[in-house]
């Protein structure tokens, strides 16, 4: 039985089906253009890591501190998101946990960190995961 494969079509913004190709045995050899260009417009997901370590937070007595780190790729308008790297032991999650840690400025190659809980007294990877 043969299957339709389908694509969305932004010119009529409907989905329409690929015929398939008994030459090829294949419907991909027959996507239309236009689902090349959707595929190059789509935005990307690029993962940057950087690392929160102990002496890089801001002195003071109590919270917020705040840290810099770079980030190489980032920029003044990038759309991101961070979160703690896979590689993060339970100590470091729970001091990031602890700390209320949020991103809290950002620009070319850096992004600030700031902690609104405890200071974290071990260092902490971040991934930060932006869309270009």
């Amino acid at each position: 039985m043969a299957r339709d494969t389908i694509y969305f079509d932004p010119a009529t913004s409907t989905f329409k089906p690929i015929p398939y190709s008994a030459s090829s045995g294949s419907a991909n050899d027959e996507i239309p253009a236009s689902m090349t260009e959707l595929n190059k417009k789509a935005p990307k997901t690029v993962e940057l890591t950087g690392i929160l370590t102990v002496a890089g937070w801001s002195a003071g007595s109590g919270p917020p501190y705040t840290q810099t780190i770079t980030i190489v790729g980032i920029t003044t308008d990038s759309k991101g998101v961070m979160s703690l790297n896979q590689s993060a032991t339970s100590a470091q999650y729970n001091s990031a946990a602890i700390a209320m840690l949020r991103p809290s400025a950002q620009d070319i190659d850096s992004v600030t960190i700031t902690a609104e809980g405890l200071k974290p007294t071990i260092n902490i990877p971040v991934v930060v995961s932006i869309t270009t």
